[in-house]
């Protein structure tokens, strides 16, 4: 016996067909064909399938609990994705996009290509609710292996026996496994899957294409800090006038004296492991607004030494930490999550190709 939580949380085939069957075949056909099932998104490339989504012409309570669970019906990879950002974006099932847009010769992306809605897969109330099952999912679900203590992770797992077209059935040994979610959970920018087929020895999608999906997340994070690092305290969220905040001044290549008398009169503070030197990089990035009294993380080269010297992490988020550790070259290992509390290396020692520093992280 299990709530309807624990019903997506746990995966349960029996759980799933017994609150499809309460809730209706035809309304479990309508959903699915809202969400784009059965059709093809049409995104410009050849080949594409629209899979398969049947309306029998009989809907019993096997039928319904077989459909509910994944049986009779075909999905592909990129309707599931699409699916899963609807769930992410509230509810609003989008055209997928090959191209963002056109580079002009600056560097910078013009002419971008626009929102195309398909339709409206579910209400916002039911996108909410879903994804916090779905974080619940990666918490302490089917999907404990994708928990990432640097990105907040919700999803879904999937292990799906391949079908046997010769003779119309499913192969009881050969599986596909799969993870569909998006990150990070509260909220979500990025949505996709990761299937992998025949994996071994392990066939659960939990265990195969899951941590897959959490290493594409970290690693996305760490290389697009603009997207993920945003400061805890909005603008929007807090509802604070512009007064009240001030833009990042521009300190790479500056002195570290004339950057400090900078930051002072920009109304925000530094973070660096050196006192002299010169500036090599910043974060957040220049131009960037933020609060007064914030603090700019700030990498220092001393004279006569090539590398910068390690600052003080604690108290900084696992994110802000990796960020910086990933832009010095330093490899690092987590230990639990929220905030750094402790770090094995000391703060301003000079950095070391070989040395590799420990976070230890607890909740704030």
């Amino acid at each position: 016996w299990l709530g309807f939580r624990r019903v997506v949380e746990l995966s349960s085939n029996i759980g799933t067909a017994k609150c499809a069957i309460k809730l209706g075949g035809e309304r479990l056909f309508e959903t699915a064909r809202r969400f784009g099932i059965g059709q093809k998104i049409r995104i410009g490339l050849p080949g594409e399938t629209a899979g398969r989504l049947v309306e029998p012409e009989r809907w019993s309570d096997f039928t319904v609990g077989a459909l509910a669970m994944g049986h009779a019906v075909a999905v592909n990879s990129l309707q599931m994705a699409a699916g899963f950002g609807a769930i992410a974006n509230g509810g609003d099932l989008l055209r997928p996009n090959l191209i963002l847009g056109y580079v002009d010769d600056d560097g910078y992306v013009v002419d971008r290509c626009r929102r195309e809605m398909i339709g409206q897969a579910l209400t916002p109330r039911s996108a909410d609710t879903l994804r916090a099952i779905l974080r619940g999912v990666v918490e302490h679900g089917t999907a404990e292996p994708v928990n990432s203590p640097m990105i907040s992770i919700a999803g879904k797992t999937g292990t799906a026996e391949i079908p046997d077209l010769e003779n119309h059935r499913y192969h009881k040994n050969r599986f596909i496994g799969s993870f569909a979610g998006f990150f990070p959970a509260e909220r979500p920018l990025v949505a996709g899957i990761v299937v992998m087929e025949e994996p071994h020895p392990i066939h659960y999608g939990g265990w195969t294409s899951g941590p897959a999906f959490r290493k594409i997340a970290e690693r996305y994070s760490i290389l697009n800090p603009d997207f993920f690092t945003v400061p805890e305290r909005t603008l929007v969220e807090d509802g604070c006038e512009s007064h009240h905040t001030v833009e990042v001044p521009d300190l790479v290549g500056r002195e570290f004296t004339q950057a400090l008398a900078m930051a002072g009169e920009s109304g925000v503070t530094l973070r660096t492991g050196a006192e002299q030197g010169y500036i090599v990089w910043q974060f957040p990035p220049p131009d960037r607004l933020i609060f007064e009294g914030d603090e700019v993380l700030v990498a220092v080269r001393p004279p006569e030494e090539t590398k910068a010297r390690r600052v003080d992490l604690k108290g900084l988020s696992i994110r802000d930490a990796s960020v910086f550790l990933k832009f010095l070259g330093v490899e690092y290992e987590i230990d639990g999550n929220g905030r750094v509390v402790r770090q094995s290396v000391a703060p301003g020692k000079e950095i070391d190709d070989k040395a590799v520093c420990k976070l230890k992280c607890r909740p704030a």
